[in-house]
């Protein structure tokens, strides 16, 4: 009976030694992938619509271990021509480094840009 205490002990040692940690971006971290998912969906943007006047990114699920990040975003943005844009998506990557992003949803006006350009098949 004790070995089989001492075995699941240590298994379950070894499980969270083996899976990766995530937790919680910090406020720093949080700044670091706002900016690196705003500068990814500006450029992605401009590159459709022309100058974007202004970006703000909403982290709604950011987790984070060490340098590594997770997280789930919405990002509005002012077109040059007054219009305001959106789009939804998950990135990951390392520091402020953007490994994968993957776009969700999109405003209608943003779609209707998009249609028929590289972006769309992003």
């Amino acid at each position: 009976m004790m070995k089989s205490v001492y075995g699941a002990a240590a298994a379950a040692a070894f499980l969270t030694l083996a899976v990766p940690a995530f937790a919680e971006c910090d406020a720093q971290q949080e700044r670091m992938v706002g900016k690196a998912i705003a500068d990814s969906v500006k450029a992605d943007a401009e590159s459709v619509s022309g100058p974007v006047r202004k970006a703000v990114v909403d982290l709604d699920r950011c987790e984070g271990g060490s340098s590594h990040f997770d997280t789930q975003f919405k990002v509005k943005a002012a077109l040059a021509n007054g219009k305001v844009v959106w789009v939804e998506g998950h990135a990951r990557g390392v520091d402020d480094q953007i490994d994968s992003i993957q776009y969700r949803q999109a405003s209608p006006e943003l779609v209707a840009l998009v249609r028929g350009t590289a972006l769309a098949s992003r």
